[in-house]
């Protein structure tokens, strides 16, 4: 594998676009008497009337960001940097580079108009990650700005000139989810960003408590019209930002900030895995960096969803509010780490032209994007020339790179960091080398035969709401709101979506279980690890469901079009030591007899006449998997059908010769023989009831009470009866049926 050495193509140019240009000078509101020094300009007013030159951190050497947990250590630059940050979000949120207009989600920024109400962000794209990248040196290089004027303020001297070397090397931290916590009592989510309040050092060499500007941002005003776009939401109303709150439709809400942590901690393995998995194998760069790249294994655009996901109805949860918390800058810093890390382990590999999936304020669905494209708005400098993705390849241009790539290491040494930093104690599930009690092992660092085991999910990337598949080995909690935390829990695959983003894009991750696997083996649930008995327990133990942002299950029996789970097992190939990683031998055999153990429950009955997403009249999430182009039966899905479906939709009377038998598997395992044409008049919500065996020409029951506003006319016909049923819910369903067999029937329910 080739070293890496920086692509010039482009950089000359952009050298030459930089050279004699500085950063339009920047508003705090409260300027120091003070000059920044030597190292940096004057910080003044923004000035509105030209383009802001976005050049990351310029005139103080290349400096690596650091992981947030890692620089917290070092007491000084925290110090300065925690005032910095808090500095930046009081700026006036008029200001175009205050925290609120960076942050922004709508609306024109440096003067490039657009269209819609979608943002510039390109999700589902092949610039995804590039776009992000000038987007943080614009954070980083305000940031830096700001602490270069606290550390003006301290005194004259020595202490000054202190301070001043110390902002100097002041970058944006990331937050590495993925590393294993070393003091495993905190979790995964840093303490500093869980705590309401901070402790500084003034400049004057005063002490005192601050708002932990990492905990929330606090809008200085909240202003409601800045987010009347986003009805659907309660956030408009927070005065601050809030995590995981227990109710995002509510006024009151409350940041749960020890549940995110958990589920942060409980979520690390899986994530973990999953991105060992994409930093060890070769993709295109637009298959490992975007949901619309077409892999086979995951990218990183996917992975980075779920950390959006964690944080439930809060604003990182909510795509177009994200970027105003905190967090959201120390993950997406990570994403950047991610991309260089990657870059550097397979230089030959970039941005390659697509089109575009989904729209952007600046981007249409359909044009063709590609590495020479304009990463608006983001201008390198005053004349107005943009960043594109060629220019923004070398991260060092902007002033900053990370601790694994600062000595600019050989492949080899990268590898071994990387197996230090992410790769788990077993790669592999060994079934030859069985012990006298029939027992086998797992496989680490053996160049052995071993089988790595995998739930392969297909999901749509975009049903108007962020959603997740969960998968479990045992049965979940029946609260769905706990399925993050659940004892059984092994991962999920998420989709960051909203009422305003729409495509037609499937994409493809796995959620590995070997791991978990071998834990189950080791606490005798699982009794041998041969590819036979590992594949009856997980026909009898493995679960997934599918989630909604908002914590409510979407139904198994009604799953978003396209949906798919498939258990595959592959051989795997261990190497001897950390300076190789492992590899993937053999083709993948999928079992598509682990069904997932779809839950019993009635909730899961599927709802008849709904579209996917939000529905704006109700107010509701709908979720279906009828194809109304097509005219498919919204039915339950069936294992196994011995006759043609009726493929008249429900709420249409069609009786007569063109019926047909249909045999059906419901959820809970008993089939349905039906000769049935369904008019149903009941409100959402309604579930299963019991029916009994209806003969040809028995009526009279059925018929004693009338329904008085039926859908459609009922007529039975010759063989035909009319049968009324009252459910729980004291509606009346009228059915033209004949039923060949006495059953027990999931009817569905349409909404208003």
């Amino acid at each position: 594998m080739k070293s890496f050495s920086f692509a010039l193509t482009g950089l000359t140019t952009s050298l030459s676009l930089l050279i004699g240009t500085q950063a339009a000078p920047l508003s705090n509101g409260t300027l120091s008497n003070s000059t920044a020094g030597a190292s940096c300009p004057a910080v003044q007013k923004t000035d509105e009337s030209s383009y802001f030159s976005v050049v990351g951190v310029q005139g103080t050497g290349v400096h690596p960001r650091q992981e947030l947990r890692e620089l917290e250590q070092d007491a000084e630059t925290w110090n300065i940097f925690l005032q910095a940050f808090a500095r930046f979000q009081a700026m006036d949120q008029s200001d175009k580079v205050s925290y609120f207009q960076v942050a922004a989600p709508f609306g024109t920024w440096d003067g490039v108009d657009g269209d819609g109400m979608l943002g510039y962000c390109p999700h589902t794209s092949n610039v995804f990650l590039t776009w992000h990248r000038p987007y943080l040196a614009l954070f980083e290089q305000v940031l830096q700005l700001k602490a270069v004027e606290i550390a003006n303020e301290y005194p004259v001297g020595s202490a000054r000139e202190s301070a001043l070397s110390i902002a100097d090397r002041i970058r944006l931290p990331y937050w590495d989810w993925a590393l294993d916590p070393s003091n495993s009592s905190e979790g995964v989510m840093p303490p500093s960003l869980r705590r309401q309040s901070a402790t500084v050092t003034f400049p004057n060499g005063t002490m005192g408590e601050i708002p932990n500007p990492l905990f929330q941002y606090r809008f200085h005003p909240l202003n409601y019209d800045d987010f009347s776009a986003l009805a659907e939401f309660e956030f408009m109303y927070w005065n601050t930002t809030i995590r995981l709150p227990d109710n995002g439709t509510s006024i009151t809400a409350m940041s749960r900030n020890d549940l995110a942590n958990k589920r942060a901690t409980i979520a690390q393995p899986d994530n973990r895995d999953s991105l060992y998995k994409l930093l060890t194998t070769y993709q295109t760069f637009n298959q490992w960096s975007s949901a619309a790249g077409g892999s086979e294994i995951g990218s990183v655009e996917v992975l980075h969803n779920g950390m959006h996901n964690m944080f439930g109805m809060g604003n990182m949860g909510i795509v177009e509010a994200s970027a105003y918390d905190p967090v959201f800058w120390f993950h997406h810093c990570q994403m950047d780490r991610l991309m260089a890390i990657y870059q550097y382990r397979y230089p030959d590999t970039w941005v390659e032209a697509d089109s575009q999936w989904k729209g952007t304020y600046i981007w249409s669905v359909g044009s063709i994007q590609s590495a020479t494209s304009p990463l608006k708005p983001f201008h390198m400098n005053a004349l107005g020339d943009m960043w594109t993705s060629n220019l923004v390849r070398n991260w060092t241009s902007f002033g900053y790179t990370y601790p694994e790539l600062a000595s600019n290491p050989s492949n080899t040494t990268l590898t071994t960091t990387i197996n230090k930093l992410y790769k788990s104690q077993t790669q592999g599930l060994d079934s030859s080398n069985t012990t006298d009690d029939g027992y086998s092992g797992a496989v680490t660092n053996n160049s052995a035969k071993a089988t790595d085991w995998n739930a392969q999910v297909k999901m749509p990337a975009d049903i108007q709401v962020s959603y997740s598949v969960r998968c479990f080995l045992g049965e979940p909690n029946a609260d769905p709101s706990q399925w993050a935390t659940d004892p059984n829990y092994i991962g999920q695959v998420a989709a960051t979506s909203s009422p305003r983003m729409s495509s037609n894009v499937t994409f493809t991750a796995n959620i590995r279980l070997t791991e978990k696997l071998y834990m189950k083996y080791q606490a005798g649930e699982l009794t041998s690890l041969t590819d036979e008995a590992v594949s009856a327990y997980l026909e009898e133990n493995f679960h997934w469901r599918i989630q909604a942002l908002d914590y409510t299950e979407i139904p198994r029996s009604s799953p978003p079009k396209g949906l798919n789970v498939t258990v595959f097992n592959v051989a795997i190939e261990i190497p001897k030591d950390d300076t190789d990683v492992p590899e993937w031998t053999g083709l993948q055999d999928f079992r598509p007899e682990i069904k997932g153990n779809p839950p019993r429950s009635l909730s899961s009955v599927p709802l008849a006449g709904n579209t996917d997403g939000w529905n704006a009249t109700s107010g509701t999430w709908h979720w279906s998997n009828v194809a109304e182009e097509e005219g498919d039966a919204q039915l339950p899905p069936s294992s196994s059908s011995t006759a043609t479906l009726v493929t008249t939709p429900v709420g249409t009377v069609t009786p007569g010769p063109g019926e047909a038998v249909q045999v059906t598997t419901l959820p809970n395992g008993e089939k349905v023989t039906q000769i049935v044409t369904v008019v149903v008049t009941v409100t959402a919500g309604a579930e299963s009831v019991e029916t009994s065996s209806v003969s040809p020409t028995s009526t009279e029951a059925e018929v004693s009470t009338p329904v008085t506003t039926p859908v459609g006319t009922v007529t039975p016909g010759a063989g035909e009866a009319v049968e009324v049923v009252t459910l729980e819910s004291g509606q009346k369903i009228t059915k033209v049926v004949t039923v060949v067999e006495e059953v027990t029937v999931f009817l569905p329910a349409p909404t208003a």
